[in-house]
């Protein structure tokens, strides 16, 4: 596996945009997802995908595991390993902290092919 579908998350948004939406994983191409806050202030915390919530401190495994948050030049950036043994179409919700400390969740798509 290659690289992370890079994603990024317009937080200057009303809704928040994710650039590209959906993001395509493609298997033996990427190995899973990356988001990357285009504003600082922003923090994800978190990411559920098909009801299931994923965190740095879960990682559970399956087909998406090993989150991690990091920050680079200030702003969050969160990848998460997807394995693409589903090659459909699977609703998120990224899970972030805005400038002030409140909650959030906004909901792309990740779509698995083959």
């Amino acid at each position: 596996m290659s690289t992370y579908s890079k994603v990024d998350v317009d937080f200057s948004k009303s809704p928040v945009e994710c650039d590209p939406d959906p993001v395509i994983v493609k298997k033996n191409q990427q190995n899973g997802v990356q988001w990357t806050s285009k504003e600082t202030g922003y923090n994800f915390t978190g990411v559920t995908i098909d009801n299931v919530t994923y965190t740095p401190s879960s990682n559970s495994a399956g087909e998406f595991k090993d989150v991690a948050i990091t920050t680079n030049n200030n702003k969050s950036v969160m990848t998460i390993t997807d394995t693409v043994t589903d090659t459909n179409d699977h609703e998120y919700a990224l899970v972030y902290t805005d400038p002030q400390g409140a909650s959030h969740t906004f909901d792309p798509t990740i779509r698995n092919q083959d």
